[in-house]
C-alpha cells in the first residue's frame, strides 16, 4: 500500500519528479538514441537546449498532478504503474505517432522505441518518487 502523498512538501514531490526525469532521460538520449537519431535522421539532429528544458517542466508537472497528486492513499503499487504507464504512453505515443505522420521518412522502430521508452521511464519515475518519499517519511517521519 502506497502512503498519501497530499501530506508531504509539493515542492519536494514535484521537485523529485523533475530531477530524475532529466536525469534518465538526458542518459537515454545521449547513450540510446542519439547514435539511433545520427544513423537515421543524420545532420537534422541538433539539440535545443531551451524547449528541452521546458518539455522537463511541462512533464514533470503532467506526471506531479495526473499521476502523484491524485493518487488515493492507501493505492496499491498496481494503481500507481497503471496509471504512470498510461501517461507515459499517451505523452510519448503523441510525439511518435505525431512525427510517424508529419514526416516520411521516420521510422517505425524509432516511434515504438520512444512509447516503450515513455511508459518506462515514466513508471520509473513515479514510483522512485513514491519511494524515495516513503523512504524520507521513515527516516525523518
Amino acid at each position: 500500500m502506497l502512503s498519501d502523498l497530499s501530506s508531504y512538501n509539493q515542492i519536494l514531490v514535484f521537485s523529485l519528479v523533475f530531477i530524475y526525469g532529466i536525469f534518465f532521460d538526458l542518459v537515454w538520449i545521449s547513450v540510446v538514441m542519439k547514435p539511433l537519431y545520427l544513423n537515421e535522421l543524420g545532420n537534422m539532429v541538433e539539440l535545443n537546449w531551451l524547449p528541452g528544458f521546458l518539455f522537463y517542466c511541462l512533464y514533470s508537472f503532467a506526471i506531479y498532478y495526473f499521476v502523484l497528486c491524485h493518487l488515493p492513499s492507501g493505492s496499491s503499487y498496481f494503481l500507481l504503474v497503471k496509471k504512470s504507464a498510461l501517461l507515459g504512453l499517451v505523452a510519448y505515443g503523441s510525439y511518435a505517432l505525431t512525427m510517424l505522420a508529419v514526416f516520411s521518412f521516420y521510422p517505425l522502430y524509432l516511434a515504438l522505441l520512444e512509447m516503450a521508452w515513455g511508459i518506462a521511464m515514466t513508471t520509473v519515475i513515479a514510483t522512485l518518487v513514491v519511494a524515495t518519499i516513503g523512504r524520507v517519511s521513515q527516516m525523518f517521519g
